[in-house]
């Protein structure tokens, strides 16, 4: 059965990356060192899109 509240729990998680990809980059655009911030939201973005697309690969929406 598709656990529907787990991908909406996880779109959450990828939303609020998002707002912190967005708050990070106005910081790199005056402080490129920050830009490891950036990347390790984008790492964790990336890991929950990876789990998202598993668990949603056998399910029929």
């Amino acid at each position: 059965m598709l656990d529907t509240q787990a991908i909406a729990d996880s779109l959450d998680r990828l939303e609020e990356g998002l707002r912190e990809c967005r708050a990070a980059l106005e910081v790199v655009h005056d402080d490129p060192s920050a830009m490891g911030e950036l990347g390790e939201t984008v790492d964790a973005m990336a890991q929950e899109i990876a789990q998202l697309r598993g668990a949603t690969a056998t399910e029929r929406l």
